[in-house]
């Protein structure tokens, strides 16, 4: 029974804590952005993506506490030993932010959460292109920049989120023999006829920095 009332307690803490230092405002924004995300099983594949990301966040401008959601838009290309394979890559994440330093007009946030993301993949392969896709849990850690216009409810802001993506998909590559693989890679295929036309190419796991930078309008 003590430690049930302890439990209470704390948790009343944690939420007068939070009601406290919570300021309730929102903001709207959106921002370019820019990763570079690398793929660990297929020769350390590099993607350049460039898109568009939205948010909406909970809190003012200096809120101690700022969750927020967030979707992207991004396409782009990476260069393989048989040509280059297309990406067009949607997200959605949800994450927590901390204020770390705050003046009149600017504030730094660290930021983490997690999200899922979907990737539409044209693969050129030694027999032609291949279509497949990938699904994801995202994990991003990083850091937000915001600069309040004076006088005004308009900010700008910058991100730097380090982002791991893991491959959720059950996929397997399969060749031109009928053999499947439970490897990854351009050359896994190589003796056995290369690869199956109507194969999927499962990414595994990617890494890498996302930038970027836009506007946020606080209400």
């Amino acid at each position: 029974m003590r430690g049930f009332k302890t439990i209470k307690l704390l948790s009343v803490a944690m939420v007068s804590l939070f009601t406290a230092t919570q300021s309730f405002g929102w903001a709207v924004g959106a921002q370019a952005i820019y990763s570079n995300p690398e793929v660990r099983d297929y020769d350390n594949l590099e993607f350049d993506l460039a898109g568009l990301s939205t948010t909406f966040q909970l809190g003012e401008f200096d809120s101690l506490l700022s969750p927020a959601v967030h979707t992207q838009y991004a396409t782009g290309d990476g260069k393989t030993p048989n040509g280059t394979t297309e990406v067009n890559y949607f997200e959605a994440t949800g994450t927590a932010g901390y204020l770390v330093y705050s003046t009149k007009n600017f504030v730094l946030r660290g930021t983490a959460g997690v999200g899922i993301g979907l990737a539409d993949l044209k693969v050129k392969t030694n027999i032609g292109t291949n279509k497949t896709d990938a699904s994801f849990v995202v994990f991003p850690f990083g850091l937000e920049a915001n600069y309040l216009v004076p006088n005004t409810n308009l900010s700008f802001f910058g991100t730097a989120n380090y982002k791991l993506y893991l491959d959720v998909g059950d996929e397997r590559i399969r060749c031109a023999d009928g053999t499947i693989s439970a490897e990854s890679g351009y050359n896994v295929c190589d003796n056995n006829n290369g690869f199956a036309k109507d194969t999927n190419f499962p990414i595994g796991q990617m890494k890498g920095m996302q930038l970027g930078i836009g506007a946020k309008l606080y209400y």
